[in-house]
C-alpha cells in the first residue's frame, strides 16, 4: 500500500525518503518501546502498589494515569523512531543508538525506582535517560521534521518523572 503526502515528504537537506510506509518496520518500531514497557511491568510486579508505597511530592498523578500515558507515549516514540530509521540517512544509526539507549534506561529506571526503592540512584538513571532522549530528539530533527515532535511528549513526561523521583529521594531521607 502506497501512502504519500506532506507527512512523508522529504525535507530540505534530507536524503530522499521512500513515500511507501513499510508496515513491518513501523510495527517493529512501535512494538519495541511497548515491549520495553512490558518488561518494566514484569520487573515491577504490583506496580500500582509500588507506586502507592513511594513518598510523593506535590502534584503526583494517580497510578492509572501512568499505564495509559506510557502506552500512548511509547507508540508515539515508535512512530518517531520509524520515521528516523526510514529517512535512509547514515546518521539515523547514531540517532537510533541514543534512542535505544534511553529506552533501555527506562526499563532500568523502573526497576531501580519502583522495585528497589533506590531513589537517589533513580535520579542518576533518569537524568542520564533524559540527556540521551534529548540527544535522540536533536538527531531525529536532522532526519525528519515530525520524528522529534513525536518524542516530545515522552520528554515532558520524563522531566516530570525526574521531578517525582527527586521528590521521593528528598522525602525519603
Amino acid at each position: 500500500m502506497n501512502i504519500s503526502g506532506a507527512f512523508f515528504r522529504p525535507e530540505k537537506g534530507c536524503a530522499e525518503m521512500s513515500k511507501v510506509i513499510k508496515f513491518s518496520q513501523l510495527a517493529f518500531h512501535i512494538a519495541l518501546p511497548l515491549a520495553a514497557g512490558g518488561i518494566s511491568g514484569i520487573l515491577v510486579p504490583g506496580g500500582r502498589e509500588a507506586y502507592a508505597a513511594i513518598p510523593k511530592p506535590p502534584f503526583s498523578p494517580p497510578a492509572l494515569m501512568f499505564t495509559v500515558l506510557w502506552a500512548v507515549f511509547y507508540a508515539l516514540m515508535g512512530v518517531g523512531a520509524y520515521l528516523a530509521a526510514a529517512s535512509g540517512q547514515q546518521r539515523s544509526r547514531l540517532a537510533l543508538k541514543f534512542y535505544y539507549a534511553q529506552l533501555g534506561l527506562s526499563v532500568i529506571w523502573a526497576a531501580v525506582f519502583f522495585q528497589f526503592y533506590l531513589y537517589t540512584l533513580g535520579v542518576a538513571v533518569i537524568i542520564t535517560q533524559w540527556v540521551l532522549l534529548c540527544a535522540a530528539i536533536m538527531l531525529f530533527s536532522l532526519l525528519h521534521r515530525f520524528a522529534p515532535l513525536l518524542l516530545m511528549p515522552y520528554a515532558l513526561y520524563i522531566t516530570y518523572a525526574a521531578y517525582m523521583n527527586m521528590g521521593a529521594a528528598m522525602l525519603s531521607r
